[in-house]
């Protein structure tokens, strides 16, 4: 889930299955879009929808943002996490 919580706090609508944990990082409609596990029709609706709605897109990627910010935990992780990364390239 990290990738989906990096790709959130940027502000991007994210769709992601029901699986792991998602339902309590995601508000269906409101900071993402939750399809059922192995549902590929719907995951493939829901991502069309988003491609074709953009006050959707735009509306449900502030939600995101906004939600992951204010989960300080979660938003302090993250930072962390990216900071690992960035030490890690410059060593390379």
């Amino acid at each position: 889930p990290v990738a989906l919580m990096e790709a959130m706090a940027m502000g991007m609508a994210v769709v992601t299955t029901n699986h792991g944990g998602m339902a309590e990082l995601i508000e269906h409609n409101d900071n993402g879009i939750l399809v059922d596990e192995f549902d590929h029709k719907s995951m493939a609706a829901e991502m069309a929808r988003l491609v074709g709605d953009e006050n959707l897109r735009g509306r449900i990627g502030a939600n995101a943002k906004k939600s992951i910010r204010e989960n300080e935990l979660i938003y302090s992780s993250l930072q962390k996490f990216s900071s690992i990364i960035d030490t890690y390239k410059l060593k390379q």
